[in-house]
């Protein structure tokens, strides 16, 4: 079926970053960069189309600071978003291109096809925020409570 925009009058999921499996591949990180590297994540992105990504290891924390940053900044017309790990060469793990109006596409290098159904920014940061969210809570574990602080401001 066509993909139209009673997707979003009906309050469906139009973007969705879930992850599981939460794991430290070091014990406790007492440094940032630990932080950054060592907490992965079977992570999912869901466009409306479908499952966009699935990737194991994902550096979650990474992702949730780089994330952070940019929701401070961003606004409906840009700047756009490019994700790129300390643990990866690849560029554009995960980006956002302003398509028009407000309106945002999502992709990844890495992606199984290329999205074609702009997200509205207010559902982008929604989704983004609760991503930042959960990743703060669920990588609570594996931080000293020194790092969980300084995570909480980073991503605040």
């Amino acid at each position: 079926a066509p993909m139209s925009s009673t997707l979003y009058a009906r309050g469906s999921v139009v973007l969705n970053l879930k992850f599981h499996n939460v794991a430290s591949s070091n014990g406790i990180a007492e440094e940032m960069w630990q932080a950054l590297l060592w907490i992965e994540a079977d992570f999912v992105v869901e466009v409306p189309e479908g499952v966009l990504l699935s990737e194991p290891y994902w550096c979650i924390v990474e992702l949730a600071t780089s994330v952070a940053a940019w929701l401070r900044d961003a606004s409906e017309n840009g700047p756009e978003f490019s994700y790129t790990s300390m643990d990866d060469e690849q560029e554009g793990l995960l980006w956002f291109r302003h398509a028009s109006n407000g309106m945002w596409l999502v992709g990844s290098a890495w992606q199984y096809f290329e999205s074609v159904t702009p997200v509205p920014f207010s559902e982008l940061q929604e989704a983004l925020r609760q991503y930042v969210r959960r990743v703060l809570g669920e990588s609570k574990p594996y931080l000293s409570v020194q790092i969980s602080r300084k995570l909480r401001n980073v991503c605040a």
